[in-house]
Order: C-alpha cells, then sequence, then structure tokens
C-alpha cells in the first residue's frame, strides 16, 4: 500500500473501485468493498465446535514455568538447533 501512496484506510476508501481493482489483489479489493459497506466476510460471534490450525508446536524440553529454567534453556536449544545439520535430527537436547 505504501509504493501506491494509500497511507490510510480513508485514504483507500476513497480511491477509485477500478483504480483499486488494477494495482491491488483479490483481499485488498475486497476490504475496499467491505469499506464501502459490501458484505463481505461472514461475521462468527460463537464459539466454534471444532477449532483448525496449520501451527503444530513441540517443545524441546520438560515444559516448565519456573522463572530460573526458563531463561536458561532458549539459548542451549537455539545453540543446538544452529549447529545442527539441515535434515538431521538432533534428539541429545
Amino acid at each position: 500500500m505504501q509504493r501506491s501512496r494509500v497511507k490510510t484506510a480513508l485514504h483507500f476508501a476513497q480511491q477509485p473501485e477500478a483504480w483499486v481493482k488494477k494495482h491491488f489483489s483479490k483481499p485488498f479489493y475486497q476490504i475496499w468493498q467491505e469499506l464501502h459497506g459490501a458484505y463481505i466476510f461472514e461475521l462468527v460471534t460463537g464459539e466454534h465446535a471444532t477449532y483448525h490450525t496449520i501451527q503444530k508446536v513441540k517443545t524441546f524440553t520438560p515444559p516448565s514455568s519456573s522463572r530460573v529454567v526458563l531463561p536458561i534453556n532458549p539459548p542451549a536449544v537455539t545453540h543446538k538447533v544452529a549447529t545442527t545439520q539441515p535434515g538431521k535430527v538432533h534428539n541429545s537436547i
């Protein structure tokens, strides 16, 4: 948006539709439509029955809430991960 010199949502909303379509991708055009009052995105206010994520998180050491353990372990883990060769798993953390 900065390349197009658009600095605020108001400035973006004031641009002609043809200009927005020419200079921006579909998600930006949909936002422009929303700014003009069109109903594009469904608003879900209730709880979800299931949650999906593309993120998978694993811990390297047993979980801890100790303030003594947490600041000490990350540098060791970072060093071990940084020195592991690509494609190899380092299990001795």
